[in-house]
């Protein structure tokens, strides 16, 4: 069932995307506790130009990356501790 508002997600179907980081003790590697959420909704997808290449079709992809998720919540915690 597809809903309204909701982007692609999977397969065809259509839904929420949850990305989640967890702290974890490092010693005795047990959790703490849900360290921060991010909830987001893809757009529908638009369909391509004939004459796009398939790598023009990769560069247009922006999926959360590791790097990225490690800067803002470098950049989110480092200015609550700052004052």
């Amino acid at each position: 069932m597809k809903k309204e508002g909701y982007g692609p997600i999977g397969k065809g179907g259509n839904g929420l995307i949850l990305y989640s980081a967890l702290a974890i003790e490092p010693e005795k590697g047990q959790s703490i506790g849900l360290l921060w959420q991010k909830l987001w909704n893809r757009e529908p997808k638009q369909k391509l130009p004939k004459d796009e290449t398939p790598t023009q079709k990769k560069h247009k992809k922006s999926p959360i990356t590791q790097i990225s998720l490690t800067t803002m919540l470098e950049h989110r915690f480092t200015n609550k501790t700052r004052g």
